[in-house]
Protein backbone atom coordinates (compact mmCIF):
# COMPACT_ATOMS: atom_id res chain seq x y z
CA UNK A 1 0.00 0.00 0.00
CA UNK A 2 1.50 3.32 -1.10
CA UNK A 3 1.64 6.04 1.52
CA UNK A 4 0.64 9.57 0.55
CA UNK A 5 3.46 12.05 1.11
CA UNK A 6 2.39 15.15 3.02
CA UNK A 7 3.12 18.57 1.50
CA UNK A 8 6.48 19.95 2.66
CA UNK A 9 6.58 22.46 5.50
CA UNK A 10 9.79 24.41 5.01
CA UNK A 11 11.47 26.80 7.43
CA UNK A 12 13.93 29.26 5.90
CA UNK A 13 16.31 30.62 8.52
CA UNK A 14 18.36 33.81 8.33
CA UNK A 15 18.29 37.18 6.66
CA UNK A 16 19.54 40.45 8.05
CA UNK A 17 20.38 41.79 4.59
CA UNK A 18 18.78 41.40 1.19
CA UNK A 19 21.79 39.38 0.06
CA UNK A 20 20.89 36.65 2.53
CA UNK A 21 17.11 37.01 2.48
CA UNK A 22 16.15 37.28 -1.19
CA UNK A 23 17.60 33.87 -2.19
CA UNK A 24 15.40 32.45 0.57
CA UNK A 25 12.37 34.22 -0.87
CA UNK A 26 13.25 32.76 -4.27
CA UNK A 27 13.33 29.24 -2.79
CA UNK A 28 10.00 29.82 -1.05
CA UNK A 29 8.40 31.00 -4.30
CA UNK A 30 9.78 28.03 -6.23
CA UNK A 31 8.51 25.57 -3.62
CA UNK A 32 5.02 27.08 -3.73
CA UNK A 33 5.09 26.88 -7.53
CA UNK A 34 6.06 23.24 -7.29
CA UNK A 35 3.43 22.40 -4.66
CA UNK A 36 0.73 24.98 -3.87
CA UNK A 37 -0.13 22.94 -0.77
CA UNK A 38 3.35 23.43 0.69
CA UNK A 39 3.88 25.77 3.64
CA UNK A 40 6.83 28.11 4.21
CA UNK A 41 7.79 30.02 7.33
CA UNK A 42 10.81 32.30 7.79
CA UNK A 43 12.69 32.73 11.06
CA UNK A 44 14.87 35.79 11.48
CA UNK A 45 15.43 38.76 13.75
CA UNK A 46 13.34 41.87 14.24
CA UNK A 47 16.35 44.01 13.28
CA UNK A 48 16.82 42.43 9.87
CA UNK A 49 15.26 43.25 6.51
CA UNK A 50 13.15 40.10 6.87
CA UNK A 51 10.89 41.87 9.38
CA UNK A 52 9.36 43.93 6.57
CA UNK A 53 10.40 42.19 3.33
CA UNK A 54 9.06 38.72 4.15
CA UNK A 55 5.44 39.83 4.80
CA UNK A 56 5.65 41.99 1.68
CA UNK A 57 6.62 38.86 -0.27
CA UNK A 58 3.55 37.07 1.05
CA UNK A 59 5.11 34.79 3.67
CA UNK A 60 5.04 34.64 7.46
CA UNK A 61 8.06 35.29 9.66
CA UNK A 62 8.88 34.48 13.28
CA UNK A 63 11.67 36.05 15.30
CA UNK A 64 14.33 34.90 17.72
CA UNK A 65 16.76 36.96 19.80
CA UNK A 66 20.24 36.45 18.39
CA UNK A 67 23.12 38.66 17.28
CA UNK A 68 26.39 38.35 15.39
CA UNK A 69 29.86 37.78 16.79
CA UNK A 70 32.23 39.13 14.17
CA UNK A 71 33.48 42.67 14.63
CA UNK A 72 31.98 43.12 18.09
CA UNK A 73 33.48 43.80 21.51
CA UNK A 74 34.50 41.04 23.88
CA UNK A 75 31.61 41.77 26.22
CA UNK A 76 29.10 41.71 23.37
CA UNK A 77 30.48 38.40 22.12
CA UNK A 78 30.26 36.93 25.61
CA UNK A 79 26.63 38.01 25.92
CA UNK A 80 25.83 36.65 22.46
CA UNK A 81 27.38 33.25 23.19
CA UNK A 82 25.57 33.16 26.51
CA UNK A 83 22.28 33.78 24.72
CA UNK A 84 22.86 31.04 22.12
CA UNK A 85 21.37 28.10 24.09
CA UNK A 86 18.16 30.08 24.67
CA UNK A 87 18.07 30.96 20.96
CA UNK A 88 18.31 27.28 20.06
CA UNK A 89 15.50 26.47 22.50
CA UNK A 90 13.34 29.23 21.00
CA UNK A 91 14.09 27.98 17.50
CA UNK A 92 13.21 24.41 18.47
CA UNK A 93 9.86 25.58 19.81
CA UNK A 94 9.07 27.48 16.62
CA UNK A 95 10.04 24.52 14.44
CA UNK A 96 7.89 22.16 16.49
CA UNK A 97 4.90 24.52 16.53
CA UNK A 98 5.09 24.94 12.75
CA UNK A 99 5.55 21.21 12.13
CA UNK A 100 8.62 21.77 9.99
CA UNK A 101 9.63 18.95 7.68
CA UNK A 102 12.82 20.62 6.38
CA UNK A 103 15.00 23.61 7.25
CA UNK A 104 17.38 25.58 5.10
CA UNK A 105 19.72 28.33 6.30
CA UNK A 106 20.43 31.25 4.00
CA UNK A 107 22.93 33.12 6.18
CA UNK A 108 22.46 35.86 8.73
CA UNK A 109 22.24 35.85 12.51
CA UNK A 110 19.23 33.55 12.85
CA UNK A 111 20.55 30.88 10.52
CA UNK A 112 22.91 29.28 13.08
CA UNK A 113 20.54 28.62 16.00
CA UNK A 114 17.65 27.52 13.77
CA UNK A 115 19.64 25.11 11.64
CA UNK A 116 21.35 23.75 14.77
CA UNK A 117 17.96 23.20 16.43
CA UNK A 118 16.67 21.43 13.31
CA UNK A 119 19.73 19.18 13.22
CA UNK A 120 19.26 18.27 16.88
CA UNK A 121 15.63 17.40 16.07
CA UNK A 122 16.71 15.13 13.23
CA UNK A 123 15.07 17.23 10.51
CA UNK A 124 16.46 17.35 6.96
CA UNK A 125 18.73 20.38 6.80
CA UNK A 126 20.69 22.34 4.21
CA UNK A 127 22.40 25.70 3.82
CA UNK A 128 22.96 28.13 0.97
CA UNK A 129 26.38 29.75 0.64
CA UNK A 130 25.97 32.68 -1.71
CA UNK A 131 29.50 34.04 -1.68
CA UNK A 132 32.91 32.94 -2.87
CA UNK A 133 34.23 32.76 0.70
CA UNK A 134 32.09 30.88 3.21
CA UNK A 135 31.24 32.67 6.44
CA UNK A 136 32.16 31.17 9.80
CA UNK A 137 28.58 30.15 10.64
CA UNK A 138 28.13 28.30 7.37
CA UNK A 139 31.52 26.60 7.76
CA UNK A 140 30.31 25.17 11.06
CA UNK A 141 26.83 24.29 9.85
CA UNK A 142 28.29 22.68 6.74
CA UNK A 143 29.62 19.87 8.90
CA UNK A 144 26.12 19.15 10.25
CA UNK A 145 23.67 19.64 7.40
CA UNK A 146 22.84 17.14 4.68
CA UNK A 147 23.43 19.47 1.75
CA UNK A 148 25.30 22.67 0.91
CA UNK A 149 24.16 24.71 -2.09
CA UNK A 150 26.81 27.07 -3.45
CA UNK A 151 27.10 29.79 -6.08
CA UNK A 152 30.82 30.10 -6.80
CA UNK A 153 33.45 27.37 -7.29
CA UNK A 154 35.79 29.04 -4.78
CA UNK A 155 33.49 28.21 -1.83
CA UNK A 156 33.53 24.43 -2.38
CA UNK A 157 36.73 23.71 -0.37
CA UNK A 158 35.13 25.15 2.77
CA UNK A 159 32.71 22.22 3.04
CA UNK A 160 32.89 18.44 3.37
CA UNK A 161 33.27 16.57 0.11
CA UNK A 162 30.08 14.97 -1.13
CA UNK A 163 27.72 17.57 0.35
CA UNK A 164 28.19 20.42 -2.10
CA UNK A 165 26.00 21.15 -5.11
CA UNK A 166 26.99 24.27 -7.06
CA UNK A 167 23.60 25.32 -8.40
CA UNK A 168 23.93 29.10 -8.40
CA UNK A 169 22.31 31.78 -6.27
CA UNK A 170 18.48 31.55 -6.34
CA UNK A 171 16.79 34.57 -7.91
CA UNK A 172 13.23 35.62 -7.26
CA UNK A 173 10.29 34.65 -9.46
CA UNK A 174 9.92 38.10 -10.95
CA UNK A 175 13.42 37.80 -12.44
CA UNK A 176 12.73 34.36 -13.85
CA UNK A 177 9.43 35.56 -15.27
CA UNK A 178 11.10 38.55 -16.93
CA UNK A 179 13.54 36.28 -18.75
CA UNK A 180 10.83 33.78 -19.68
CA UNK A 181 8.81 36.62 -21.20
CA UNK A 182 11.85 37.71 -23.25
CA UNK A 183 11.00 41.25 -22.28
CA UNK A 184 14.52 42.65 -22.05
CA UNK A 185 15.80 45.24 -24.49
CA UNK A 186 18.70 44.14 -26.66
CA UNK A 187 21.82 46.19 -26.17
CA UNK A 188 23.67 46.69 -29.42
CA UNK A 189 20.64 46.64 -31.74
CA UNK A 190 20.71 49.16 -34.58
CA UNK A 191 17.97 51.36 -33.11
CA UNK A 192 19.30 51.24 -29.57
CA UNK A 193 20.68 54.50 -28.15
CA UNK A 194 22.16 53.83 -24.71
CA UNK A 195 22.18 56.35 -21.91
CA UNK A 196 20.44 54.98 -18.79
CA UNK A 197 22.58 54.26 -15.74
CA UNK A 198 21.27 52.34 -12.74
CA UNK A 199 23.30 52.84 -9.56
CA UNK A 200 22.70 51.13 -6.25
CA UNK A 201 24.70 50.10 -3.20
CA UNK A 202 22.31 47.81 -1.40
CA UNK A 203 19.24 48.61 0.67
CA UNK A 204 21.14 51.22 2.73
CA UNK A 205 23.02 52.72 -0.20
CA UNK A 206 26.81 52.99 -0.42
CA UNK A 207 28.53 56.23 0.51
CA UNK A 208 31.43 55.92 -1.98
CA UNK A 209 28.98 55.43 -4.86
CA UNK A 210 26.78 58.24 -3.56
CA UNK A 211 29.77 60.58 -3.43
CA UNK A 212 31.35 59.59 -6.76
CA UNK A 213 28.50 59.03 -9.20
CA UNK A 214 27.09 62.58 -9.66
CA UNK A 215 30.45 63.94 -10.81
CA UNK A 216 31.16 60.78 -12.84
CA UNK A 217 27.78 61.00 -14.59
CA UNK A 218 28.50 64.63 -15.51
CA UNK A 219 31.78 63.57 -17.14
CA UNK A 220 30.05 60.74 -19.00
CA UNK A 221 27.37 63.10 -20.30
CA UNK A 222 30.02 65.53 -21.57
CA UNK A 223 31.97 62.77 -23.32
CA UNK A 224 29.04 61.15 -25.14
CA UNK A 225 27.02 64.26 -25.98
CA UNK A 226 28.58 64.55 -29.44
CA UNK A 227 27.37 61.01 -30.19
CA UNK A 228 23.78 62.05 -29.67
CA UNK A 229 23.45 60.25 -26.32
CA UNK A 230 21.65 61.80 -23.36
CA UNK A 231 22.62 60.37 -19.97
CA UNK A 232 20.03 59.76 -17.27
CA UNK A 233 20.47 58.04 -13.91
CA UNK A 234 18.36 56.00 -11.52
CA UNK A 235 20.20 55.95 -8.19
CA UNK A 236 19.18 54.08 -5.05
CA UNK A 237 20.99 56.09 -2.41
CA UNK A 238 19.60 54.85 0.90
CA UNK A 239 17.19 56.72 3.16
CA UNK A 240 19.70 58.98 4.90
CA UNK A 241 21.53 60.12 1.77
CA UNK A 242 18.70 60.87 -0.66
CA UNK A 243 18.61 64.66 -0.29
CA UNK A 244 22.36 65.13 -0.56
CA UNK A 245 22.74 62.85 -3.59
CA UNK A 246 19.76 64.46 -5.32
CA UNK A 247 21.31 67.90 -4.83
CA UNK A 248 24.68 66.70 -6.14
CA UNK A 249 23.12 65.47 -9.39
CA UNK A 250 21.20 68.74 -9.75
CA UNK A 251 24.39 70.73 -9.26
CA UNK A 252 26.08 68.54 -11.88
CA UNK A 253 23.26 69.19 -14.36
CA UNK A 254 22.50 65.47 -14.72
CA UNK A 255 18.99 64.10 -15.18
CA UNK A 256 18.70 61.78 -12.18
CA UNK A 257 15.98 60.04 -10.21
CA UNK A 258 17.30 59.49 -6.68
CA UNK A 259 15.34 57.23 -4.37
CA UNK A 260 15.94 55.69 -0.93
CA UNK A 261 14.88 52.17 -1.91
CA UNK A 262 13.57 50.33 -4.98
CA UNK A 263 11.04 47.53 -4.65
CA UNK A 264 10.73 46.79 -8.36
CA UNK A 265 14.32 45.92 -9.10
CA UNK A 266 13.39 44.04 -12.28
CA UNK A 267 12.07 47.19 -13.95
CA UNK A 268 15.12 49.12 -12.80
CA UNK A 269 17.49 46.56 -14.31
CA UNK A 270 15.46 46.27 -17.51
CA UNK A 271 15.60 50.01 -18.13
CA UNK A 272 19.36 50.16 -17.54
CA UNK A 273 22.05 50.16 -20.17
CA UNK A 274 24.82 49.97 -17.57
CA UNK A 275 24.50 49.01 -13.90
CA UNK A 276 26.95 50.27 -11.27
CA UNK A 277 26.68 48.34 -8.02
CA UNK A 278 28.43 46.42 -5.26
CA UNK A 279 29.41 42.79 -5.84
CA UNK A 280 27.23 41.04 -3.32
CA UNK A 281 26.18 37.58 -4.41
CA UNK A 282 22.54 38.54 -4.97
CA UNK A 283 23.46 41.57 -7.07
CA UNK A 284 25.76 39.37 -9.16
CA UNK A 285 22.99 36.79 -9.59
CA UNK A 286 20.42 39.39 -10.63
CA UNK A 287 22.75 41.11 -13.10
CA UNK A 288 23.58 37.82 -14.78
CA UNK A 289 19.97 36.58 -14.72
CA UNK A 290 18.85 39.58 -16.75
CA UNK A 291 22.04 39.95 -18.77
CA UNK A 292 22.74 43.61 -17.98
CA UNK A 293 26.25 45.04 -18.52
CA UNK A 294 27.59 45.91 -15.07
CA UNK A 295 30.48 47.66 -13.38
CA UNK A 296 31.02 46.00 -10.01
CA UNK A 297 32.57 47.97 -7.14
CA UNK A 298 33.30 45.40 -4.40
CA UNK A 299 32.87 46.50 -0.80
CA UNK A 300 36.45 46.16 0.50
CA UNK A 301 35.40 45.64 4.12
CA UNK A 302 33.19 42.65 3.31
CA UNK A 303 34.19 39.58 5.33
CA UNK A 304 37.30 37.96 3.86
CA UNK A 305 36.97 40.37 0.90
CA UNK A 306 34.43 37.97 -0.58
CA UNK A 307 32.85 40.63 -2.81
CA UNK A 308 36.10 41.01 -4.73
CA UNK A 309 36.18 37.26 -5.29
CA UNK A 310 32.53 37.31 -6.37
CA UNK A 311 33.29 40.03 -8.89
CA UNK A 312 36.45 38.38 -10.21
CA UNK A 313 34.53 35.19 -10.95
CA UNK A 314 32.36 37.17 -13.38
CA UNK A 315 35.26 39.21 -14.72
CA UNK A 316 37.09 36.00 -15.64
CA UNK A 317 34.02 35.06 -17.71
CA UNK A 318 33.96 38.56 -19.27
CA UNK A 319 30.48 38.84 -17.75
CA UNK A 320 31.13 42.11 -15.88
CA UNK A 321 33.69 44.87 -15.39
CA UNK A 322 35.29 45.70 -12.05
CA UNK A 323 36.43 48.98 -10.50
CA UNK A 324 38.05 48.69 -7.09
CA UNK A 325 36.85 51.22 -4.54
CA UNK A 326 40.38 52.43 -3.81
CA UNK A 327 40.74 53.29 -7.51
CA UNK A 328 37.30 54.86 -7.84
CA UNK A 329 37.43 58.54 -8.73
CA UNK A 330 34.85 60.36 -10.86
CA UNK A 331 37.25 60.19 -13.79
CA UNK A 332 37.97 56.47 -13.36
CA UNK A 333 34.27 55.71 -13.06
CA UNK A 334 33.46 57.80 -16.11
CA UNK A 335 36.17 55.96 -18.08
CA UNK A 336 34.66 52.61 -17.09
CA UNK A 337 31.11 53.66 -18.02
CA UNK A 338 32.07 55.22 -21.37
CA UNK A 339 34.07 52.09 -22.28
CA UNK A 340 30.79 50.17 -22.12
CA UNK A 341 28.03 52.62 -22.98
CA UNK A 342 29.98 54.07 -25.90
CA UNK A 343 31.04 50.73 -27.41
CA UNK A 344 28.24 48.72 -29.03
CA UNK A 345 30.29 45.54 -29.39
CA UNK A 346 31.60 45.67 -25.82
CA UNK A 347 28.09 46.22 -24.52
CA UNK A 348 26.69 43.29 -26.46
CA UNK A 349 29.49 40.94 -25.44
CA UNK A 350 29.13 41.81 -21.75
CA UNK A 351 25.37 41.30 -21.89
CA UNK A 352 25.69 37.93 -23.64
CA UNK A 353 28.39 36.70 -21.25
CA UNK A 354 26.36 37.83 -18.25
CA UNK A 355 23.32 35.89 -19.46
CA UNK A 356 25.49 32.83 -20.05
CA UNK A 357 26.84 33.07 -16.49
CA UNK A 358 23.35 33.27 -14.97
CA UNK A 359 21.78 30.21 -13.33
CA UNK A 360 18.04 30.69 -13.39
CA UNK A 361 17.21 27.17 -12.24
CA UNK A 362 18.82 27.34 -8.79
CA UNK A 363 15.62 28.01 -6.84
CA UNK A 364 13.81 25.17 -8.61
CA UNK A 365 16.64 22.72 -7.96
CA UNK A 366 16.61 23.51 -4.25
CA UNK A 367 12.81 23.43 -4.04
CA UNK A 368 12.82 19.94 -5.58
CA UNK A 369 15.42 18.86 -3.04
CA UNK A 370 13.32 20.26 -0.17
CA UNK A 371 10.38 18.14 -1.24
CA UNK A 372 12.62 15.08 -1.34
CA UNK A 373 14.27 15.74 2.04
CA UNK A 374 17.60 16.85 0.56
CA UNK A 375 18.53 13.55 -1.15
CA UNK A 376 22.01 12.30 -1.98
CA UNK A 377 24.03 14.32 -4.43
CA UNK A 378 25.22 12.52 -7.52
CA UNK A 379 29.00 12.16 -7.64
CA UNK A 380 30.80 11.99 -10.95
CA UNK A 381 34.43 11.61 -11.93
CA UNK A 382 35.98 14.26 -14.13
CA UNK A 383 38.45 13.67 -16.92
CA UNK A 384 41.25 14.36 -14.48
CA UNK A 385 40.02 11.66 -12.12
CA UNK A 386 38.78 14.04 -9.42
CA UNK A 387 35.39 13.69 -7.81
CA UNK A 388 32.80 16.35 -8.48
CA UNK A 389 29.36 16.87 -7.05
CA UNK A 390 26.39 18.11 -9.00
CA UNK A 391 22.77 18.83 -8.23
CA UNK A 392 20.66 16.22 -6.41
CA UNK A 393 20.28 13.16 -8.57
CA UNK A 394 16.51 13.46 -8.78
CA UNK A 395 16.45 17.19 -9.52
CA UNK A 396 17.04 19.01 -12.82
CA UNK A 397 20.30 20.85 -13.28
CA UNK A 398 20.22 24.63 -12.98
CA UNK A 399 20.52 25.99 -16.49
CA UNK A 400 22.10 29.22 -17.59
CA UNK A 401 19.62 31.71 -18.94
CA UNK A 402 19.54 31.98 -22.72
CA UNK A 403 20.26 35.13 -24.70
Amino acid sequence: MNSVQSPPRLVIAGGGTGGHLFPGVAIAEALMERDPNASVRFIGTKRGIEATAVPKAGFEVDFIDVAGLKGTSGLHRLKTVGRLPASVVDARRLLKDFGATAVIGVGGYASGPVVLAAWLMGLPTAICEQNSVAGITNRILGKLVRRVYTTFPASTPFFPAGKVAMVGNPVRKRFRDAVAASSLHTAGSEDFLPGRLFVFGGSQGARPLNETMPAAAKLVAERVRDRGLAISVLHQAGRDAVDGVRSAYADAGVDAEVTPFIDDMVSAYRAADVVVCRAGATSCAEVTALGVPAILVPFPQAADDHQTMNAMDLVRQDAAAILHQNDMTPTAMADAIVAIIGDRDRRSKLAAAARAAGRLGAATVIADAVAAGFPAIATTTSATGTAATTAPSDAPQAQASQP
